[in-house]
């Protein structure tokens, strides 16, 4: 199921991460030899004002692989602190980056984070206790919090939905597709208890602002699969809001969860919408000079 990828640009440098360094050299959260090495995998582009939280939470990694898309702020300088696999390479969808990622990962195990995610401590000890334990699964699923303008979204049905994001080196890759390309493996998965923090969006502006582009890549992927966009799909959209703000409990997250909930909604009727337009493209109407608006006094004057 895996997907080659072949590195673009150059790599700003390969050297072996030294195991269990943090930044400044901390080697006291280091695992067991008799433990499997964990890799840890981050996509970047112009992150420097979250990289460092996200790789400060993955100081207790083997190794950490950064695959950057040609930041141009202080993105890379920052990762220089955590790890030398810096590798750069031109950004077409976040699956084709996490593959490349994967396929530089050395270490039995890959635990896949973007730049918005922590690790908690948490979650931390109890993958060493699993990996270390015996027969350990070859996937495991993690439940993820999300938070918005600092608020964790508790219901709506975000938490504690659990994503496969740490499996063994080898028997999994995602899906391509240029967005929420799906993990694909035919192996055992488990579930951890503990949870990765998705501080995805700083406000309603930036949540807002996302949909719009998740949306456009999400058709993108619909049209390209050849699947016919219906009228009923369009109803799908005010089904979601109910589904999460009602059944789901979205409501009990007050405004923000009345917000997210909506956005949710629109995020699913923006890419019907969109792939519909892009399968029946509408002709424009040629305009007459009768047509054309013209300015005229207002009627109090």
């Amino acid at each position: 199921m895996r997907e080659a990828s072949l590195p673009e640009g150059g790599v700003v440098a390969r050297a072996s991460r030294a195991a269990n360094a943090g930044p400044r050299g901390d080697s006291s959260a280091g695992a067991s030899p008799r433990e499997p090495r964990v890799c840890v995998v981050v996509i970047t582009q112009n992150v420097q004002d979250r990289i460092a939280e996200c790789l400060e939470s993955v100081g207790w990694a083997d190794d950490i692989v950064v695959v950057d898309s040609h930041s141009t702020d202080a993105t890379r300088q920052i990762c220089r602190q955590y790890t030398d696999k810096i590798y750069q390479r031109t950004y077409h969808y976040a699956a084709d980056q996490k593959n490349f990622g994967i396929q530089q990962a050395i270490g039995e195990y890959v635990l896949v984070l973007d730049a918005d995610e922590r690790v908690t401590e948490g979650l931390a000890r109890e993958i060493r206790r699993v990996l270390g334990g015996p027969a350990p699964a070859d996937v495991y699923c993690i439940p993820r919090r999300l938070i918005i303008h600092g608020r964790w979204i508790r219901f709506g049905g975000e938490y504690p939905k659990a994503r496969p994001r740490l499996f063994r080196n080898g028997v999994a890759s995602y899906r391509n597709q240029r967005a929420h390309a799906p993990l694909q493996y035919d192996c055992r998965d488990e579930l951890l208890n503990g949870d990765v923090l998705h501080y995805s969006y700083g406000s309603l502006a930036d949540l807002f602002k996302r949909v719009n582009t998740f949306s456009t890549r999400r058709a993108q992927d619909l049209v390209e699969s050849g699947r016919t966009i219906r009228w009923y799909h369009f109803l799908w959209a005010g089904g979601s809001f109910l589904h999460r703000y009602l059944l789901r409990g979205g409501f009990r997250d007050g405004v923000l969860g009345f917000f997210y909930c909506a956005a949710m909604s629109l995020y699913v009727l923006a890419l019907y919408a969109k792939a519909w337009y892009a399968q029946h493209p509408l002709t424009p109407v040629p305009t007459t000079p009768r047509d054309a608006v013209t300015e005229r006094e207002p009627r109090w004057r």
